[in-house]
């Protein structure tokens, strides 16, 4: 994608005023927007669209991976306002000075009657106003120290927001951003009781308790509600599998329930992370941070 292709390109930043987060569009000139329009071509070829993933809470992504999520996913509902706001004005803020408050900055390009949003979270953005004394251009043949603020725009974006899904290249500046955690945490008691509705024998009452008091139980909690595959669970052969694995569950009339001290292991066990390997004199558990399905 080319700048000639843009009908146009607008810059932004998010400022963070406490809980409250404040955006606003900076004006730039033609040669900050092909910069924008080239970190946007960066992101699509490194943004491999054949091996890209639904991206789920509880998974551990590397620095770079190319992963997805719905805009209508109730995670991201800020990202969706933002994309859909209409009402952005360029403000002639002092940049330098608002730098410290700077959470993430995006580029808005509108192609016709299509629009993308690319967001970043600033590390190269901030560290070199902070560090600028240590940087030095050539000037008459001499090196000489730059005094003035500077700020470096990056190779790529986190994310790209459009109107049905957001593709995620670099998964950290994405949880940072949409502070997904925040979101999963406020839903993860109802969370878990909706589950009761798909996993009937399962009562999930004190479990719903206790995944608001935990960061990871919460995070497997949202996981688990991703799955399409939850009227598939077989209450014998789960019963079976937490009994040969240590995990305590309890029996209450027609449901069962994992006692407190092994609901994350029982949650594991739901989300497919917990696995038993029987290949020598020993049976090994593992749990797996990472798991796909061949």
């Amino acid at each position: 994608m080319t700048i000639q292709n843009n009908q146009s390109i607008q810059f932004g930043i998010c400022l963070s005023n406490g809980d409250e987060e404040e955006h606003h569009l900076v004006p730039v000139d033609d040669s900050v927007q092909k910069t924008l329009s080239e970190m946007l071509e960066t992101f699509n070829s490194c943004y491999l669209e054949d091996i890209k993933k639904h991206y789920e809470p509880s998974e551990k992504y590397s620095a770079t991976e190319p992963l997805f999520i719905s805009t209508n996913n109730e995670n991201v509902v800020e990202l969706k306002a933002l994309f859909y706001n209409t009402s952005l004005k360029p403000n002639n803020i002092n940049l330098a000075k608002a730098l410290p408050d700077i959470e993430y900055y995006f580029a808005i390009f509108n192609q016709g009657n299509k629009k993308i949003l690319g967001i970043k979270r600033p590390a190269q953005f901030k560290g070199l106003l902070k560090n600028k004394n240590k940087l030095v251009q050539i000037y008459d043949d001499t090196l000489k120290s730059v005094n003035d603020n500077i700020f470096k725009l990056d190779n790529d974006f986190d994310f790209v927001v459009s109107q049905d899904e957001i593709k995620i290249l670099h998964p950290s500046g994405f949880v940072f951003i949409a502070d997904v955690d925040k979101y999963i945490a406020e839903k993860s008691a109802a969370a878990a009781i909706g589950l009761g509705a798909q996993i009937k024998f399962v009562n999930f009452v004190n479990i719903s308790k206790f995944v608001s008091r935990s960061k990871t139980a919460a995070k497997l909690i949202a996981s688990i509600n991703s799955r399409n595959d939850l009227h598939k669970l077989n209450k014998s052969k789960l019963s079976k599998f937490c009994k040969n694995t240590g995990i305590i569950i309890k029996k209450n009339g027609d449901e069962i329930e994992p006692e407190e001290e092994h609901i994350i292991d029982f949650l594991y066990i739901l989300d497919r992370r917990l696995y038993e390997m029987d290949i020598t004199d020993e049976r090994e558990l593992y749990l797996a941070e990472s798991r796909h399905k061949k």
